[in-house]
């Protein structure tokens, strides 16, 4: 009732139920009880108590009525203020996300990202999602569910050197590893701004494109995480390696960190390979 309010924009009736449980057997998911667990404690508990609160009548705003968006997190909070519990961006997104993860040998949690707020801010949804998390699992060497530098480096191939430290330190991580939120964020942000940059991309081929042909062969082209080698061409031109990038996203921004200083570029032709190790 409340969700069909907020999304024509009309006033909200609030009310909170609360219970007096030592334990809440009536809600299951992957990090609680099962399901048998919970309807065993469920008919353990002889006697049921429920308390309901309503709140005053919520009325949107002018901007609440143009945003229902805006109106709908804006009667979350009274909610949460009402009752002191604070609120989450997580959704039923976040329990499949959560679930993958453990399938992929990493927390739970690592999976709790904040799904609704992601999607709104990079534009992406649950499937790519999911891809980037098997990434993220194939780099975390202890399934902890961070990533260090260390592991990083060692999924890509390449050193650890001054530009490898300032692409890693891009990811905004708190302390010396990275959550698979910060990953996300880190490399999806900056990167479908570089994707869709055709000088930018034009430089980074010409990079690997060692005798000037427009193709790149052998040696030439750029060496993928082993296990997630998706080439599987002999010879790339310039939309394949654009291809073969998208799905790379992380040379990608290796490689803008490696040129950071993109003025250098004004009048060479081909600037000088800085990430040797990607071929």
């Amino acid at each position: 009732c409340v969700r069909a309010c907020v999304c024509v924009c009309v006033f909200v009736y609030i009310h909170i139920c609360y219970n007096a449980y030592l334990q809440n057997p009536m809600v299951w998911g992957d990090n609680g009880h099962s399901l048998v667990a919970s309807l065993f404690l469920t008919l353990c508990q002889f006697h049921n108590s429920l308390e309901v609160e309503f709140l005053p009548v919520y009325y949107p705003s002018e901007e609440e009525k143009a945003d229902a968006v805006l109106f709908a997190e804006n009667v979350r909070q009274q909610v949460s203020s009402a009752t002191g519990i604070p609120t989450t961006d997580c959704s039923f997104e976040d329990l499949l996300l959560g679930r993958s993860a453990k399938k992929l040998g990493i927390p739970f949690s690592s999976g709790l990202t904040g799904y609704s707020k992601a999607r709104r801010e990079l534009g992406v949804g649950l499937d790519e999602m999911k891809k980037h998390l098997k990434r993220f699992a194939a780099m975390d060497s202890n399934k902890d569910g961070l990533v260090c530098e260390e592991d990083m480096a060692g999924f890509l191939q390449v050193p650890i050197d001054p530009s490898f430290h300032s692409f890693f330190s891009s990811f905004k991580q708190t302390s010396s590893s990275v959550s698979f939120s910060n990953y996300l964020h880190g490399l999806l942000g900056p990167t479908q701004t570089l994707l869709e940059d055709e000088y930018f991309m034009k430089k980074m081929f010409e990079s690997f494109d060692a005798d000037g042909d427009g193709v790149l062969s052998g040696d030439e082209v750029p060496k993928l995480p082993a296990p997630f080698k998706a080439n599987k061409k002999d010879q790339l031109d310039f939309e394949d390696f654009k291809l073969l990038m998208s799905e790379n996203l992380e040379l990608v921004l290796l490689f803008r960190h490696c040129h950071s200083q993109s003025d250098a570029w004004a009048g060479v032709d081909t600037p000088p390979l800085m990430v040797p190790a990607l071929q």
